[in-house]
This record gives C-alpha cells, sequence and structure tokens, in this order.
C-alpha cells in the first residue's frame, strides 16, 4: 500500500520547497527496498524511516498523514493530524467512514487515492482551508484520556 500511496503523490507537483515527506515502516516490511527507490525517485524532499521509537513525535510534526484507518487513527485524532485514511481490510471500513462522517479525516482505498489527494493538494482545497478543518474536526475525536475514563468506569482509579 505504501508503494500506491506514493505512485498517487508522483502525479502531482508537489516540488515546493517546503514539502518534504516522512515514511514510517516496520523493521521486517518486505517492501522496504521498493519503498525506499520510490521515494528517492519523488521529485520532493523525502525520508524512509525504520522502526522508529519517536512515532507521536513525527505525527504531532506533520501537516497531513496518510496512514491505514486502524487503531492509529485514534492516536492521530487525538494529535489533531489531519488524515487520509486508507482502507486496507474490511475491519477498518468502519473507523474510516465515522470519521469521515465527522469530517475528522479523508477516507481513500487505492483505487480512490489519487481522487481524494487532489481534494488537499488541489487548488479548491487550499482554498477551502482542508487541513486545518481536518485537524480541527480530528481533536474534537477524542482528547488522549480514554485510558482514564476506563479506570475510571472500572472503578481502578
Amino acid at each position: 500500500a505504501t508503494g500506491k500511496v506514493l505512485e498517487a503523490l508522483g502525479q502531482f507537483d508537489l516540488k515546493a520547497a517546503d514539502i518534504e515527506l516522512t515514511i514510517v515502516m516496520g523493521l521486517n516490511d518486505p517492501w522496504f527496498g521498493q519503498v525506499q527507490e520510490q521515494a528517492f525517485c519523488l521529485p520532493l524532499k523525502s525520508r524512509v524511516l525504520v522502526n522508529v521509537a519517536n512515532m507521536a513525535e513525527l505525527m504531532a510534526d506533520a501537516d497531513l498523514a496518510i496512514g491505514a484507518a486502524g487503531s492509529t487513527s485514534w492516536e492521530r485524532c487525538c494529535l489533531g493530524v489531519p488524515s487520509i485514511q486508507v482502507v486496507l481490510a474490511d475491519n477498518q471500513t468502519r473507523i474510516a467512514q465515522a470519521l469521515s462522517d465527522s469530517n475528522a479525516a479523508l477516507m481513500a482505498d487505492v483505487d480512490n487515492l489519487v481522487e481524494v489527494l487532489s481534494v488537499v493538494f488541489g487548488d479548491d482545497g487550499v482554498q477551502r482551508g482542508i487541513l486545518k478543518k481536518l485537524s480541527h474536526c480530528a481533536a474534537a475525536v477524542t482528547d488522549g484520556r480514554g485510558v482514564f475514563l476506563v479506570a475510571d468506569y472500572l472503578g481502578t482509579r
């Protein structure tokens, strides 16, 4: 899926000096070499990081995240990171749809990714302040204090 995201990004004129792409992968990802080569060929600053220990920091520094619509969605919301969520498995559809319905993230699959990216990178997206809107709505989804609510509910705090 990362390769498909990079292919889609390659279809946009993203040569601005202030755009930097950070790709985070797992240590044993079988596509690491291919992704690294694709990232190198893109006409923008990019870096491929493996097995990072500072994922929250990387997410907090991001202006836009593109990631799977799984449990990391809640982390991105907590940090107010504007996101495009790519549905990679059936069990991710409800999360992606709910966040899309609440304007907390854009929903995509590998087949319509270019279309969804055009919402962000097209002139209309910039003019409408889409990233700011996504960030605001994402931050409203969760405050990051869920563990305390569960502990209170269970009476263990």
